[in-house]
């Protein structure tokens, strides 16, 4: 049976003797549960002596006891006197589960359906219930479903429901680990009943953000990380972390917004220049904040703050988007000279891009990966050549972009020992955008460039 990866349940009958080692291949990965009829003593402990790596349980049935049977479209497991959900055999795309004990692992895998309604009497969703149920994208839940085991949705990127968009958690009391990890279709979930959310229960959704009420007691390491990578709001409702909440439990969402009311906020604005308003903003929940504010030539807006005590003007606290603040709402713009401006941002993006001419420039003190832009007119319509190459074994990257900030030199993998160079067709009086930094983070100093 080596190579045989889609082998998930194994039943031996009773003539069997023997197994010879490696029988299953080399730590087969997919067996997950052995019935064993035979004398031959396959257990948790020796199991990878025959090739078997991820088995989870071996049943021994007693004589006569009878471990499928078929309803309809729908064949059933025994397992330990339970009757669990073992597959189903229709065609159709919507489909509401039959009264069962619960569901079986990968009872859905490989199949078209695309909604599974689960009826009352159903009180948690297995652990691997619905691994690669790749076309599932709703599922309803009754009221007297309360928790969703360990991996009932996902193992692992490979495994998980990546389609699905809608199911309606609001009386699921317990979210256990990895239960919609990768599920990155899913964008919006109700938590009103939550009281345990474990460890990456929800990471690398989709969710864009979610409200955590007072009753969630506990949540695991990263339960939320790189959620919509990493932009997920969070909206939590006690106003610091509880005790049995981990203490990286948002992961890199790092939006998380406490003491959330759920009431309405109105949002005053001050520029500090006359004649220049701004409308406030009333919202539930987090307000995009205004940008791109022009005064004059001389001054450039820098961000809008709050002063964490009021009668000290350098306790400015500068905030950002998506902002949501009920203590703290009424906010300031603060500006800066142009020359400020340029020596903080210069280079720090193509619109800061930094002027060269001629046909040779060296950009100082680049910093690892980090991006430095310059931009260029070329004075001749022909082509030229851009290049750049290492130094003290510092392998730079160079890339060109025209003036609408499409990259027009492609990538490359570099190399520490050759330049790199790139020859590009420009026109008389175009400007281009010329960036460069190093490929490994742990590398920085003077890159030179040059133009022919």
């Amino acid at each position: 049976f080596y190579y045989c990866d889609s082998l998930y349940i194994l039943t031996l009958g009773t003539s069997l003797q023997d197994i010879n080692s490696d029988a299953f291949g080399w730590g087969n990965s997919t067996i997950l549960e052995v019935y064993n009829r035979s004398n031959v003593n396959l257990n948790l402990d020796n199991a990878y002596d025959y090739g078997i790596e991820a088995l989870m349980n071996v049943y021994t049935p007693t004589e006569g006891e009878s471990i499928f049977s078929t309803e309809g479209d729908w064949t059933f497991i025994n397992v330990d006197g339970e009757k669990l959900v073992f597959k189903y055999n229709g065609s159709e795309a919507e489909v509401t589960l039959p009264e069962a004990d619960g569901m079986y692992e990968f009872f859905l895998a490989g199949s078209d359906v695309t909604e599974v309604t689960i009826p009352d009497g159903y009180t948690k969703i297995n652990s691997y219930a619905f691994l690669e149920a790749f076309n599932l994208v709703t599922v309803v839940l009754p009221d007297s479903l309360t928790e969703i085991e360990d991996y009932a949705f996902s193992y692992y990127s490979d495994y998980a429901c990546d389609a699905l968009e809608n199911i309606n958690l609001e009386n699921v009391t317990k979210i256990g680990y990895k239960a919609f990890y990768y599920c990155s279709s899913l964008k919006e979930i109700d938590l009103s009943s939550a009281q345990l959310i474990d460890e990456q229960a929800f990471a690398y959704t989709g969710l864009t953000q979610v409200v955590i009420p007072t009753n969630v007691t506990e949540i695991g390491y990263r339960a939320f990380h790189n959620a919509n990578s990493g932009n997920c709001v969070i909206f939590v409702k006690a106003a610091a972390k509880p005790d049995g909440w981990d203490s990286s439990w948002n992961g890199n969402c790092t939006n998380a917004l406490w003491g959330y009311t759920g009431e309405d906020v109105t949002y005053t604005f001050t520029t500090g220049v006359d004649g220049l308003t701004v409308d406030s903003i009333t919202s539930n929940g987090t307000i995009t904040l205004p940008s791109g504010l022009t005064r004059d030539d001389e001054y450039v807006f820098k961000g809008w703050y709050y002063l964490s005590d009021p009668a000290d003007e350098t306790s400015k606290v500068f905030v950002s988007t998506p902002y949501y603040n009920p203590a703290q709402t009424a906010l300031t713009a603060d500006w800066m000279t142009q020359e400020e401006f340029e020596a903080q941002f210069a280079g720090t993006a193509p619109e800061y891009a930094i002027a060269v001419d001629g046909t040779s420039f060296t950009a100082p003190s680049v910093q690892g990966k980090t991006w430095v832009y310059y931009k260029w007119v070329a004075t001749e319509t022909r082509s030229w050549t851009f290049s750049t190459h290492a130094t003290d074994y510092k392998d730079p990257k160079l890339l060109i972009y025209n003036s609408d900030l499409v990259n027009i030199t492609g990538d490359s993998d570099g190399d520490r020992s050759t330049n790199e160079t790139w020859n590009v067709s420009c026109t008389a009086g175009e400007t281009y955008i010329i960036a460069v930094c190093f490929y490994s983070n742990s590398d920085s100093g003077d890159i030179p460039v040059e133009i022919a």
